[in-house]
């Protein structure tokens, strides 16, 4: 599961939020619980006192005294008494051998009743000293803690909120947008300095890889030009060996222009900037008429048949140089195409390969067989462009070798199939 440095942020400090809620609350509870418990104890000390003095086990004036020092003051009037006993609530109540006792509530005052075994006193207290639990002060402390939280969270998502921007930048320096990216480092920390860099950086690669492509541009123009001239002056040239000798040299030479450009394409990040879906069929047909070989030698089996979403011009250029290679490299100069669901199978006849598949996916290696059936390598860039037009769709090339038959195959098609197009 991916998680983003806003999320996670988020998470702790609502987490911590909510721990120190629970936290207050608890605290408030147990310090209200213990704010009435002094309070019964207070109440309690005082009954008891004052029945061990109706029983004569307590002096009476040094019990008198000992009530005027807790605040205590008795409600003389009896008609108040009984007014104030018939209307209040009652909160607690205790009985003895003594007498009783209870604790009541009454206009937000408490007050202490006290009634001897036998009814011969009856005397009602109030409670001078009584206040209600004050929240207030813990209400303040947890509203300073909880805004000092909100303050500390905000102040460290405007910091963190650069790296946002700055990914947006990235995003597009990955998909080759040089000319869109822009300067977000904005503030003096640590990330607006990274995001500077960044945007320097980027600059001087745009500059870098602009002049690289006009470089390359005006390189192979020039070449295209000598090549083109050179094929149509061997033309008024007599057949012969020198004749076909220099044919081939032109053509190799606008193969290797051609190809050039292909891995300028795909080196560049535009190689499947331009894709669109597309049947199986059109791509195969563009890449026979790329090979320019003959329909003898080829042919393609469709096990199945669907669309895909591909560069047309690089995957079609992929399936040519498969076709090329294996026509030229098979005595019988015969290729097999089979057309499965889930990949694209090439098979040629000929000697395997000497070595692992990934030693011809480098740039100017390849095998195959020459005139007198012994393998050979030589320099070339077939395999090495197939294999970055695959990585490019995220496809891989895969080979094996079964009764004498080269076996080359495009796996994981299933990736890149497409519904069928709105015509």
């Amino acid at each position: 599961m991916k998680l983003s440095i806003s999320f996670t942020v988020t998470f702790i400090f609502a987490l911590a939020i909510v721990t120190n809620a629970v936290a207050f609350a608890w605290l408030i509870s147990i310090d209200s619980t213990h704010y009435k418990n002094e309070l019964n104890n207070r109440y309690s000390f005082l009954a008891s006192t004052k029945l061990f003095a109706y029983s004569n086990i307590l002096p009476k004036d040094k019990v008198k005294v000992q009530f005027e020092r807790l605040n205590m003051q008795e409600i003389k009037d009896p008609k108040q008494v009984s007014y104030i006993v018939k209307n209040s609530k009652q909160l607690a109540h205790d009985n003895n051998e003594l007498g009783s006792s209870a604790l009541l509530l009454f206009q937000n005052k408490h007050y202490l009743y006290i009634v001897s075994r036998n009814n011969t006193h009856q005397e009602l207290y109030m409670d001078l000293e009584y206040t209600h639990y004050k929240h207030f002060k813990n209400y303040i402390l947890a509203f300073l803690v909880f805004t000092s939280f909100a303050i500390a969270y905000v102040f460290i998502i405007r910091k963190l909120y650069p790296l946002k921007a700055l990914k947006k930048q990235i995003n597009k320096f990955a998909q080759g947008q040089f000319d869109k990216i822009e300067n977000v480092g904005d503030g003096e920390d640590e990330i607006s300095e990274v995001a500077k860099a960044f945007y320097d950086a980027s600059v001087q690669i745009s500059k870098m890889n602009s002049s690289r492509k006009l470089f390359l541009r005006n390189i192979m123009h020039e070449l295209k030009t000598p090549i083109t001239k050179g094929r149509i002056t061997i033309e008024m040239i007599e057949e012969g060996k020198y004749k076909l000798r220099l044919r081939e040299c032109f053509l190799r030479l606008e193969t290797l222009i051609n190809e050039f450009a292909s891995i300028e394409q795909i080196t560049s990040g535009l190689g499947t900037a331009n894709k669109t879906c597309t049947s199986i069929e059109n791509v195969l047909e563009e890449a026979k008429d790329k090979s320019m070989c003959d329909d003898k030698n080829i042919q393609i089996d469709f096990v199945d048949s669907y669309f895909v979403n591909v560069d047309f011009k690089l995957f079609a250029t992929a399936i040519k140089n498969m076709i090329d290679n294996a026509i030229k490299y098979s005595p019988n100069r015969h290729v097999k195409i089979i057309v499965k669901k889930d990949k694209i199978e090439f098979l040629n006849c000929g000697k395997g390969l000497d070595k692992a598949l990934e030693h011809y996916q480098q740039a100017f290696m390849r095998s195959g067989v020459n005139e007198n059936g012994s393998c050979e390598s030589s320099f070339g860039l077939g395999l090495y462009i197939v294999s970055a037009i695959l990585k490019a769709h995220n496809l891989k090339l895969e080979y094996s070798y079964i009764n004498d038959v080269n076996c080359f195959s495009f796996v994981d098609i299933n990736t890149i199939k497409c519904d069928k197009p709105n015509t």
